[in-house]
């Protein structure tokens, strides 16, 4: 049920599919009302997707957190990607503030994103394993480069808000893949 909500494409595919039988059927018959009932599949599927753009599922609440912590990376705001960290993250906070004290961070890149939630913890757990390319400048202007990395981060869900408990990274090879140990 959440498919539906995840992505609009499967109520458009279904909606579009819908119309173009009525359509075809309409046109064999010459029907009036089947005019009617292509009208009320486009409303349905307008409706679906507005439907599907408003409802945040956890898996986008946890893709939301990770790109507003991407985003704060990028402008270079610590305290702002520090807000996207558990109290309890204690090490991933230390490897922050490192970060931030030693990095002027230009770019920070997200791809081949996969989530999975687990509601069965108490509080709800989520894991995001990803591909991240981070472009960095050292403070004092000396050393300017970027690296691909694979990243697991783990989120709890505290409060409401989905924060990262702990993470893990490993730089990416050319040809080579995570060993998925966590």
């Amino acid at each position: 049920m959440t498919i539906l909500f995840e992505s609009p494409i499967p109520v458009l595919f279904a909606g579009i599919v819908a119309a173009a039988v009525l359509a075809i059927v309409f046109f064999n018959t010459g029907r009036v009302v089947f005019l009617a009932a292509i009208a009320a599949v486009v409303a349905l599927t307008l409706l679906g997707v507005a439907v599907e753009h408003f409802v945040v599922t956890e898996r986008e609440a946890v893709e939301m957190a990770l790109d507003g912590l991407a985003a704060a990376m990028e402008a270079n705001d610590k305290d702002a990607a520090i807000a996207f960290l558990s109290p309890s993250a204690t090490a991933t906070r230390a490897r922050a503030e490192w970060a931030f004290a030693m990095f002027e961070i230009q770019q920070a890149n997200v791809s081949n994103l996969e989530i999975e939630i687990n509601n069965l913890t108490s509080p709800p757990s989520a894991t995001a394993r990803f591909h991240g390319f981070i472009q960095v400048r050292d403070r004092r202007g000396d050393l300017r480069g970027g690296e691909n990395f694979y990243f697991t981060l783990n989120y709890r869900k505290e409060g409401g808000r989905w924060l990262l408990v702990s993470h893990k990274e490993q730089i990416a090879r050319l040809g080579s893949a995570p060993t998925g140990q966590d």
